[in-house]
């Protein structure tokens, strides 16, 4: 017909499992930051097995787990964030989404949230599947009868922002790398576990620390005061890196740099401002270790107003 789209193919054989659940939630939440759907119907190939297909639009950028792999800025994932939470403000009221993670959470558009799969009606529980992704679970979802709910969205939306701005580009092996991560997980400890990324600025640290806080109710109240937090940010100077000892921004119509250089078997951090350098940014270390270091907690320092 002349025209892109993306073709869900589902299998339909789980007996628990109402497939067709996942096309009328996404017809339902309708949004411009949400995948919309075209089309759903039932299939059965030549040996007569089930699927259910849902046809939707075509968005195309990859999507924010490829974004994290190439090495985005503090201000691209806060963005893209932001559009996130129109979406979940607005499916909210109806729906719990239940896995947010970067993976669906789509580029093109601004950003669109994708793959209700196994998303739940706020009012009965009703879901497409009884299965859940269980390595972005809040605390009250770990243990034998999980309660998801607004307040657990916030927590995966959170830890789904420390993902993009710590640049974790496997997960998997992040969690795997921390002694008894699930019960970390399922105490409310695993943030404090994880820690934070040197080049995150302190405000963004207690924006993610108060979305993934152990008890629900001293999280955001919705997406909507999520949302609010971010846009109270003021964001100064939006650093890209160029290479592995390279950064630099725009800044009140300047170019500024950070460069690791290294003499004289030392490593010096350098700023420069439209070519000059500023004395004060700079510093001399004898392991490259901590001259990076230095470097991103400059880059934290001065990314916000």
């Amino acid at each position: 017909m002349g025209r892109q789209f993306a073709l869900k193919i589902v299998p339909a054989s789980e007996p628990n499992d109402d497939v067709s659940l996942e096309a009328k939630f996404l017809n339902i939440s309708s949004h411009p930051n949400i995948v919309q759907i075209k089309s759903a119907e039932y299939w059965s190939d030549n040996l007569g097995k089930p699927y259910f297909l849902i046809e939707m639009e075509y968005v195309s950028g990859g999507n924010m787990q490829s974004m994290i792999n190439k090495g985005c800025t503090i201000f691209d994932i806060v963005k893209l964030m932001k559009n996130v939470f129109f979406a979940l403000d607005h499916a909210h009221p109806k729906l719990i989404h239940r896995d947010i993670k970067p993976a669906n959470i789509l580029l093109g558009g601004g950003g669109k949230l994708s793959d209700f799969g196994i998303a739940m009606l706020a009012s009965s529980g009703l879901s497409p599947s009884t299965k859940f992704y269980n390595r972005n679970l809040a605390p009250e979802c770990c243990g034998a009868s999980p309660s998801f709910s607004v307040a657990s969205d916030i927590y995966a939306a959170g830890l789904t922002l420390l993902r993009g701005l710590n640049l974790i580009s496997d997960w998997k092996a992040s969690l795997a790398a921390i002694p008894n991560w699930r019960a970390k997980m399922a105490a409310g400890a695993l943030i404090q576990a994880l820690g934070f990324h040197t080049r995150v600025p302190v405000k963004l640290k207690k924006i993610v620390t108060k979305a993934c806080a152990s008890d629900p109710k001293k999280r955001y109240s919705s997406a909507a005061a999520f949302r609010d937090a971010l846009e109270s940010l003021i964001i100064l100077r939006d650093w890209k890196s160029e290479a592995t000892d390279r950064w630099s921004c725009i800044h009140a119509g300047a170019r500024e740099e950070i460069i690791i250089d290294s003499a004289n078997k030392t490593f010096r951090v350098q700023y420069f401002r439209n070519g000059r350098r500023k004395l004060a940014q700079c510093s001399d270390f004898l392991v490259y270790t901590e001259a990076e270091r230095f470097a991103y907690h400059t880059i934290s320092q001065s990314s916000l107003g």
